[in-house]
């Protein structure tokens, strides 16, 4: 079973890819150039106001540190977790924003070549916690099109805020032996591989063992979160699913089967989890027959969690 089996889709995506044509807007009416436009303030992690001085053009792309994080600074090799707030300067509105309850935030690859490059641009060398600002003509940043999905013609002025919400790297490792129903995992070069299980007998409830407890923002049942996972059926020797080898995931936490919602709630960005999850909790009495899993079958997984929003 693949992440996306079990994963809302989120309408981030569709924001992060440059388009391929169209036609724009008309900014003929500004009053002032990029930041001197607009004021920016909130919190880090939560839906930042923006007031409109005036009419806003955009003659260039400019990119400000507007809180400085103290988390880890990223690399072209990591996947960011990010909040992202776009404004339009030509109508003076809030065009989206991952804030919006049952959005969550989005997981970027800053590698892979695909992400907007002004966003790739910004973020690599940005540190954890941090809340970055970027003014510039939408045609710069999506392309010939602007975004029709968000009504931003090409021409149109625009203001993206982007907030740093991870990834947190967790510290502390996961046992090798299982103690009693507890499991144990197996490892190759750093990265959970399969879990081993000690106990005959799963847990009869939900049961979750925080291996280490990290230090970021704390997952929230409205949010989202970017998290790394290994699931296998309890007493299997091999895995069902798992993202450690490919990329993490992202997805509003709502939209995990019940148990491993309620595993990550209350959490902090940064730690590191062991969860057994019942039936009741997870697939019911059908399962789900793709992954092999039984309507009787306990569910265990090894998670870490590198962001939340």
């Amino acid at each position: 079973m693949t992440a996306s089996r079990w994963k809302l889709a989120l309408a981030l995506p569709v924001l992060l890819v440059p388009a391929l044509a169209g036609c724009g807007g008309d900014d003929s009416a500004a009053t002032a150039n990029g930041f001197d436009a607009v004021s920016i303030s909130g919190q880090v992690g939560s839906e930042p106001t923006i007031d409109w001085k005036g009419q806003m053009s955009a003659s260039s792309t400019d990119t400000r540190t507007l809180v400085q994080g103290d988390g880890p600074a990223l690399t072209k090799d990591d996947t960011a977790y990010i909040g992202l707030t776009v404004g339009n300067g030509y109508d003076r509105k809030v065009s989206f924003t991952s804030y919006k309850k049952g959005v969550g935030g989005q997981s970027v690859d800053l590698g892979d070549g695909k992400t907007l490059p002004v966003l790739t641009s910004a973020l690599v060398g940005a540190k954890v916690g941090s809340r970055l600002a970027i003014t510039a003509n939408a045609q710069d940043v999506f392309g010939e099109a602007g975004n029709p999905d968000l009504k931003i013609g090409n021409q149109d002025p625009i203001v993206l805020v982007v907030d740093v919400l991870g990834p947190y790297a967790p510290t502390g490792s996961y046992p090798a032996a299982a103690k009693g129903t507890v499991p144990g995992v197996t490892q190759k070069d750093g990265t959970p591989t399969a879990l081993v299980f000690g106990a005959k007998n799963p847990p009869k409830g939900l049961q979750v063992t925080v291996v280490s407890k990290g230090t970021g923002p704390k997952v929230t049942k409205d949010g989202g979160v970017e998290v790394d996972y290994l699931g296998q059926v309890y007493g299997a020797s091999k895995p069902f699913d798992e993202s450690f080898s490919k990329k993490p995931i992202s997805q509003p936490v709502a939209g995990f089967v019940k148990g491993f919602t309620q595993a990550l709630v209350g959490v902090p960005a940064g730690s590191r989890l062991l969860v057994s999850i019942p039936p009741s909790l997870g697939y019911g009495k059908d399962g789900n027959a793709q992954a092999k899993i039984k309507g009787t079958d306990t569910i265990v997984f090894a998670i870490d969690v590198l962001g939340a929003s």
